[in-house]
């Protein structure tokens, strides 16, 4: 009944029962790379090659997090609720760079 009231009386104190912690801890971006060196892979310098790279970029890996709604990092400082936007999305991109 309670619930009902707080409603019926155009304020916001029914909201307080769907309130939660949003707190995260996110890795927002993960780097790693290698360098082969010619002098090291001699297969290297028999195709021409001095020197080749290879780098993989992850973005937007993981968020720790106990926030059960659709997206943590939704909303503004003003505005705290998740209605309106997805969240980022994962995304794996390699290079490979090579040196003649």
């Amino acid at each position: 009944m309670r619930y009902y009231n707080a409603v019926s009386n155009n304020n916001n104190l029914y909201l307080a029962n769907f309130v939660e912690s949003g707190t995260y801890l996110t890795i927002s971006e993960l780097a790693f790379g290698y360098t082969f060196d010619a002098q090291r892979y001699h297969i290297l310098n028999k195709a021409g090659i001095s020197r080749a790279q290879v780098d993989i970029i992850g973005r937007n890996l993981k968020i720790f997090t106990g926030y059960t709604g659709l997206n943590v990092l939704a909303g503004t400082p003003t505005v705290r609720f998740d209605d309106a936007t997805y969240p980022l999305t994962r995304t794996l991109t390699g290079a490979v760079t090579i040196t003649f």
